[in-house]
C-alpha cells in the first residue's frame, strides 16, 4: 500500500496479494509449488511512454535537465517551460536567472516567489516540475530480461523489476543490491511482501545498478497453510518464521500433525513429527514443512440432499428412523418424485458403501425405516426422472466402448466405437436425436462416468434396453444431483419399470419394491381421460404375471390396456390421388378398401396399378438390411484388399467402395409390395391388407412413360407404348453396354413387384393374357454383369435393391408434389 502511495504504477500489487493469500487451501505436491514472491512481478510490462506521468512530491530534488514550468502573473505575465541549465540555473527572460539545481522542489518554489517579488511588487510567482530528467538505470542477474533501462526520477526498485519482466523462478528476493560509484545496499523484498514495512531509499537514481542473484536456502511449507510455498530463508530464521511467511495455518489443519523431512549426510530425507516447543527450532537448507489434514469425518450426523423443502444436514440421534425426519404431508416439494429414494451408507467393517431403496407414498413405511449416523438420504425432482427420456442417455449407449458386444452399436454397425458426430450423423432420423454436437459441456455429463461399471455385462445390457424403450423427449444435461452424485444414475435406472398404455404419462419409472401397482399408475400420471375398460397388466420380478391391481410388489413392468386406445391413437395418411386424402383414424381391423371407401374413393385420373404402400415395421427391417450389407462389403473390400487382388481389379474394388457409400446415404423407404386396387382388394377378402398405424398410402396419377436404367448406353424415359416389349424399349435406350448381363434384365412394376421376361412372355402386349407385361410406370432394370471378384454378387444383388428404392422414393415425391 505504501508502494501505491509512492508509485500508482505499484498499485496491482495490491489485488495481487489479496488474490495470493485468498486462494483455497488445500494441499499440494511440494513439487508444484513454486518460490515465493518470484511471480509476482511477472506479466506487468512498462511502457517507457508513461514514465514522466508519475505524480511528483515537494520533496524531489531538482536536477540538471529537468523541465520545470514557470508562471508568473502581475507587472510581467510569463508561461513557460524553462529546462535547468547545466550550470544548475533556471534562466528567466525579463526576469533572471536564479539557481535551483540541488534543492527540493518546494523549497525552489519558495525562492522563486521572493525573488519575483522583489522585481516585481505584487507579482504571483509559481514553479513546478513539468519534465524531468530520466534516469537510465540497469537490472542485471536473475531477471527475465537483463538491460538498461530508463525511468523518470521517481522510478522506483519494483518499475524496474517490472521493466526487467520480473523474477526468474530461483531468484533470491532476500539479498537484491543495487550499486552505484562502488557503494552497494542490500534490501530483503520479504520485510515489503511478507511484512508489509516500508523499506527506504526504493527509488533509483541514474546509473543505479539492480543485481538479483539466485537464491540458494531455500525451504518449502505445503499442507494446510494459508499460502504453501516455497520459501527463501536467511541463517537463524525458524519454523516459525516459515509459518509466518505461509500466512499460518488453514481452518482444517491438524496442528498435532506437523512433519518436518531433512536431508542427513547421505542425501536421504528423514521425517520426524513436531511438537509446539520445537518451532523455535532454526532451519537448514532444503527443509520441508508439511502440516496435515485434520480428519473431517464427521459423527452422529445425517445429511438429507435434493427435492425437499428443507434439505440439509441433521443431528442424529439413537433410534432415529426417516419417518421422523419427514412428514410426507409437509416437507416435500410439488416437484418432488414420491417413488423413490436413495439411501447411501457407509459400512466401516469393510470400507464401501451400501444402498437402500425407499419411497415417499406411505407415511407407515417412512416410519418403519432405521437411520444410522454418516447416512446420506437422496430424494429426486420429476425433472431427475425425465432424464431417463434424454437424447444424452441413448447417445451413451450408442458410443460406449465397454461391453460392446451387447451394444446397438456390435449389432447394427460391427464396429466398437463411435463418435459422438458418427452416432449423430448415422442415428439422427432413427432416434430422433436433436443434438448440437461438438457443443457439449463435458462438466455437466459427470453423471454418465458410472453407468459402464455397474453390474456387470447382464445389468448393462438391462440398462440399455430400458433407456431404448421410449423415445426421446427433452435433451437434457445431468441433472445436478445426479451429476454431483455419479453412482445414484446407474442405481435409478436399473430400479426403473417401464410403464406402457393407456396412461397420461408412460415412461420409465424407478420405484421401491413396496410400490404396487396403483401406486406406479398413479406416478406416470393416472389413465387417459376417457380411456374406457382398461385392464393393467403387471409383470413381477419373479417373472410372473399377475393382472390384479392389488397387492402387486416387485413390479418388473406395468402395462395398462385399453379396448379403445387404438381406435383413438392409431391414424393412417392418404396422399395423391384419393376424393379425399388427408389423415384418417383406424383400428386394429381396419382394411385398405375401407379406408379408400371413407376416403370417398378415387379420382378419374388414378393410377392403380401403380399405389405405394409405406409402413415403419419394413422401413426398420430393410435399415437393418441395408446397414449389415454395408458391414459385409466393407469386410469384403478389406479381405480382397488385403489378398492383393485390388491391383488387377480396381474398377471393381471402387465400384464396391461407390457401393458402399451409397449404402451409408440410402434411407430406407418401407415399401409393402402389394396390388392396392381397392376394388380388386373388396372382392378378395384374402387380398385386403389390414392397415397398421403409421402407414401411408400414395396413389399416383396415370402415368404415360416407362423407363430404362442400368447398364445401357442412355439410361432414359420413354413414352409408353402398347405395342412395345423389353426390347424396343432397349433400343430406344441405345441398346446393351458391354458389361450388361442381358438374361438377368427385369422390369419393375409401379405397383413394386417385379419379374423377370421369360421365353413365354418376353414378346407379350398389354393386350395378351399373361400378367407380367409392361405397363404404364414400368422401369426395366439393367444389372451389371457379374465378374470372379469376392463380393461382387453382393454388390450386383444391391444394385438393382437400390435402384428400386432411389426409384420409389422418387415416385413417391412425384405423387407428394402433385
Amino acid at each position: 500500500i505504501e508502494l501505491c502511495y509512492q508509485d500508482e504504477k505499484a498499485c496491482f500489487l495490491i489485488d495481487k496479494y489479496r488474490d495470493f493469500t485468498n486462494q483455497p487451501s488445500i494441499s499440494q505436491d511440494p513439487m508444484d509449488l513454486t518460490l515465493f514472491g518470484t511471480d509476482l512481478f511477472s506479466g506487468f510490462s512498462l511502457d517507457e511512454s508513461l514514465v514522466e506521468e508519475l505524480p511528483i512530491q515537494d520533496d524531489y530534488i531538482i536536477k540538471i535537465g529537468d523541465v520545470l514550468g514557470v508562471l508568473v502573473v502581475g507587472q510581467q505575465n510569463i508561461f513557460e517551460n524553462i529546462k535547468v541549465s547545466p550550470d544548475g540555473f533556471l534562466n528567466i527572460k525579463n526576469i533572471g536567472r536564479i539557481s535551483v539545481a540541488g534543492l527540493s522542489l518546494e523549497d525552489a518554489n519558495s525562492l522563486f516567489k521572493k525573488f519575483v517579488n522583489v522585481k516585481f511588487l505584487g507579482s504571483e510567482a509559481t514553479i513546478y516540475a513539468y519534465q524531468l530528467s530520466a534516469n537510465r538505470v540497469f537490472a542485471m542477474g536473475a531477471v527475465k530480461r537483463p538491460n538498461a533501462f530508463t525511468l523518470n526520477a521517481r522510478g522506483s526498485l519494483i518499475n524496474l523489476i517490472i521493466a526487467a519482466g520480473g523474477f526468474n523462478k530461483n531468484s533470491s528476493l532476500r539479498n537484491i543490491k543495487i550499486v552505484n560509484d562502488g557503494m552497494e545496499k542490500s534490501i530483503d523484498l520479504y520485510d515489503l511482501l511478507i511484512s508489509g514495512q516500508n523499506i527506504d531509499n526504493l527509488n533509483l537514481k541514474s546509473g543505479d545498478s539492480l543485481l538479483i542473484s539466485a537464491a540458494e536456502n531455500i525451504i518449502t511449507v505445503s499442507g494446510e497453510v494459508n499460502r504453501p510455498s516455497k520459501f527463501e530463508i536467511l541463517e537463524g530464521e525458524t519454523i516459525e518464521d516459515a509459518l509466518e511467511f505461509a500466512l499460518g495455518f488453514s481452518p482444517i489443519a491438524d496442528r498435532s500433525n506437523i512433519v518436518l523431512k531433512r536431508r542427513d549426510k547421505n542425501g536421504r530425507l528423514i521425517a520426524r513429527n513436531i511438537r509446539d516447543d520445537d518451532f523455535q527450532q532454526i532451519l537448514k537448507r532444503g527443509d520441508e514443512i508439511v502440516i496435515n489434514r485434520l480428519n473431517e469425518e464427521t459423527t452422529n450426523t445425517i445429511e438429507l440432499i435434493g427435492a425437499l423443502l428443507k434439505p440439509g444436514i441433521r443431528e442424529f440421534e439413537q433410534g432415529l428412523n426417516l419417518g421422523s425426519l419427514i412428514d410426507i404431508s409437509h416437507d416435500l416439494l410439488l416437484e418432488t418424485y414420491t417413488g423413490f429414494g436413495i439411501i447411501e451408507r457407509y459400512k466401516s467393517n469393510t470400507r464401501s458403501y451400501e444402498y437402500l431403496l425407499f419411497d415417499l407414498l406411505d407415511q407407515d413405511r417412512l416410519d418403519n425405516l432405521k437411520i444410522v449416523s454418516g447416512d446420506k438420504i437422496f430424494f429426486f425432482g420429476k425433472e431427475d426422472i425425465s432424464f431417463f427420456e434424454s437424447d444424452l442417455l441413448k447417445i451413451h449407449f450408442l458410443k460406449s466402448p465397454t461391453f460392446a458386444s451387447s451394444t446397438k452399436i456390435s449389432q447394427s454397425m460391427g464396429k466398437d466405437t463411435l463418435s459422438y458426430e458418427q452416432i449423430y450423423d448415422r442415428e439422427t432420423d432413427n432416434n430422433n436425436l436433436s443434438l448440437e454436437i461438438g457443443k457439449l459441456d463435458q462438466s455437466r455429463l459427470s453423471c454418465l462416468s458410472e453407468i459402464n461399471i455397474y453390474g456387470g455385462t447382464s445389468t448393462y445390457d438391462n440398462l440399455n434396453r430400458k433407456a431404448n424403450l421410449f423415445n426421446s423427449t427433452n435433451v437434457n444435461y445431468c441433472p445436478g444431483i445426479l451429476n454431483d452424485h455419479p453412482t445414484l444414475l446407474p442405481i435409478l435406472l436399473n430400479s426403473a419399470v417401464p410403464v406402457f398404455g393407456a396412461l397420461t404419462r408412460p415412461g420409465l419409472y424407478p420405484i421401491s419394491d413396496q410400490v404396487n401397482a396403483d401406486e406406479l399408475v398413479s406416478l406416470a400420471g393416472g389413465k387417459l381421460p376417457g380411456a374406457s375398460n382398461i385392464i393393467i397388466e403387471v409383470g413381477k420380478k419373479s417373472g410372473n404375471q399377475n393382472p390384479s391391481e392389488e397387492g402387486a410388489q416387485s413390479i418388473s413392468f406395468l402395462n395398462a390396456k385399453s379396448a379403445n386406445t387404438d381406435s383413438r391413437d392409431n391414424v393412417v395418411k392418404l396422399v395423391g390421388e384419393f376424393k379425399f386424402p388427408g389423415t384418417y383414424v383406424i383400428n386394429g381391423t381396419t382394411t385398405l378398401s375401407e379406408i379408400v371407401k371413407r376416403a370417398g374413393g378415387l379420382t378419374p385420373s388414378a393410377y392403380k396399378m401403380g399405389g405405394i404402400l409405406t409402413r415403419e415395421s419394413v422401413r426398420i427391417r430393410e435399415r437393418d438390411a441395408l446397414l449389415k450389407a454395408e458391414k459385409e462389403l466393407a469386410n469384403i473390400l478389406a479381405s480382397v484388399a488385403m489378398a492383393g487382388i485390388a491391383g488387377k481389379s480396381s474398377q471393381d474394388l471402387l465400384g464396391i467402395y461407390e457401393l458402399i457409400t451409397s449404402l451409408g446415404k440410402t434411407e430406407p423407404i418401407g415399401r409393402v409390395v402389394a396390388n392396392l386396387d381397392p376394388n380388386l382388394a373388396s372382392s378378395d377378402p384374402e387380398k385386403d391388407i389390414i392397415l397398421e398405424s403409421g402407414d401411408i398410402l400414395y396413389m399416383p396419377k396415370l402415368p404415360t412413360s416407362v423407363s430404362v436404367v442400368g447398364s445401357v448406353l442412355n439410361p432414359v424415359t420413354l413414352p409408353y407404348n402398347p405395342s412395345f416389349n423389353l426390347n424396343d424399349y432397349i433400343k430406344l435406350a441405345g441398346g446393351y453396354n458391354n458389361n450388361a448381363d442381358e438374361s438377368r434384365s427385369y422390369v419393375l412394376l409401379p405397383n413394386g413387384r417385379a419379374f423377370k421376361p421369360s421365353t413365354l412372355n418376353f414378346f407379350s402386349r398389354v393386350n395378351g393374357n399373361n400378367s407380367n407385361r409392361i405397363i404404364p410406370g414400368s422401369t426395366i432394370i439393367v444389372p451389371m454383369e457379374s465378374r470372379p471378384l469376392s463380393g461382387l454378387a453382393l454388390a450386383e444383388v444391391l444394385t438393382p435393391v437400390l435402384a428400386n428404392l432411389s426409384i420409389t422414393a422418387a415416385s413417391i415425391n412425384s405423387i407428394s408434389q402433385n
